[in-house]
């Protein structure tokens, strides 16, 4: 949509791994660090399910996956 890019979980922090191990950087943070950082900056998404907050979302049609939404607005 025009506010969000959706982007696969796994393979998002995945390819930023790679991007920084082939420049000689070992990324230092996990999956959730960084999923942290991007909330703080106030870049994702965020939803409450079951009353604790989930910084990945569920799309309809999409089976068991999981998505960042990055605000691009």
């Amino acid at each position: 949509d025009e506010e969000f890019l959706y982007l696969l979980e796994g393979l998002v922090y995945s390819e930023v791994k790679k991007y920084w191990q082939n420049r000689g950087v070992n990324y230092p943070l996990s999956s959730e660090q960084t999923k942290k950082v991007l909330d703080a900056m106030n870049i994702l998404k965020i939803k409450i399910e079951s009353g604790k907050k989930r910084r990945t979302i569920k799309i309809s049609g999409q089976k068991n996956q999981r998505f960042l939404a990055l605000n691009i607005s």
